[in-house]
């Protein structure tokens, strides 16, 4: 159950990293100066979020599988 919570948090966390990565992509890097920074930081994002969605997604599974 505390594992199940550790990677819902983690992944939450990570989502929201994500999502701030990507607004700072949009507001920043999308004005002209793309550049090796704006790939830099669309790569961070995008990795982010499909990890924080994974971890989610395995703290739900962990947690279904203990409550089931």
């Amino acid at each position: 159950m505390v594992r199940a919570g550790r990677f819902l948090v983690a992944g939450a966390i990570l989502v929201v990293i994500s999502l701030g990565l990507f607004s700072l992509f949009v507001n920043r890097f999308s004005e002209g100066y793309d550049g090796a920074w704006g790939e830099v930081v669309r790569n961070a994002a995008w990795f982010a979020f499909i990890a924080g969605v994974g971890l989610g997604l395995a703290g739900l599974v962990s947690l279904l599988r203990r409550t089931v």
